[in-house]
Formats: structure tokens, C-alpha cells, sequence
């Protein structure tokens, strides 16, 4: 028989605070990410669930990443997508006409 949850039990719930939603700390690299993910999945490639899988762990991921060399250290991150927004990056820069650039 499962009991009934006491007004006093509620009212605790009421007052906790919620949670903060993470800020996107990598705004390029998931922007790129998701145009790769959105790509595959229109041309119906099995990469998509790959490109999903990383758009997700890097979501999660609080602080700035400064190449995508430095992506490695995140789970579903393999060389190839490393080195994919490395050369994305490079070419961002160029378009940028700046070497600081703050992701």
C-alpha cells in the first residue's frame, strides 16, 4: 500500500532551488558540430549518431576548449572530429582576420 505524501513533505519540494542550465562555454564547436550532425542526418549517414553523441558530451562540458585538438579529452571525441574543427577553426580565423580569438 503506498502512502500519502504529507502536506509538509510538498512544501519542502516547493522550496528548492532549481537547478542552473549549463551556459554554452564552446557556442563554434557545437554550432559546427550541429551543422555536421544536421548534414548527415539529411543524407541519411551513420556519422549523425557519431556527430549527436559529441554535440551532447560538449553540452555538458563547462569550460572553453581553445582548438578541437583539445576536444580529445572529452568522451566521444575521436581524432577525425579533432582535426575536423581544427581545420574549421583555422578557416574561421582567416575569414576573421584574427589570431586572438575568443571562442
Amino acid at each position: 500500500m503506498a502512502k500519502a505524501i504529507s502536506n509538509s513533505t510538498t512544501s519542502n519540494l516547493k522550496g528548492k532551488r532549481k537547478k542552473k542550465s549549463p551556459t554554452n562555454a564552446n557556442p563554434l564547436f557545437t554550432q559546427w558540430l550541429t551543422e555536421w550532425k544536421d548534414e548527415a542526418m539529411e543524407k541519411g549517414w551513420k556519422s549523425a549518431h557519431t556527430y549527436s553523441k559529441a554535440l551532447k558530451t560538449l553540452k555538458l562540458f563547462p569550460l572553453r576548449l581553445e582548438t578541437g585538438s583539445d576536444c580529445r579529452l572529452l568522451q566521444n571525441f575521436g581524432e577525425k572530429i579533432c582535426q575536423m574543427l581544427d581545420e574549421k577553426l583555422l578557416e574561421y580565423k582567416k575569414n576573421q582576420g584574427n589570431t586572438t580569438l575568443v571562442l
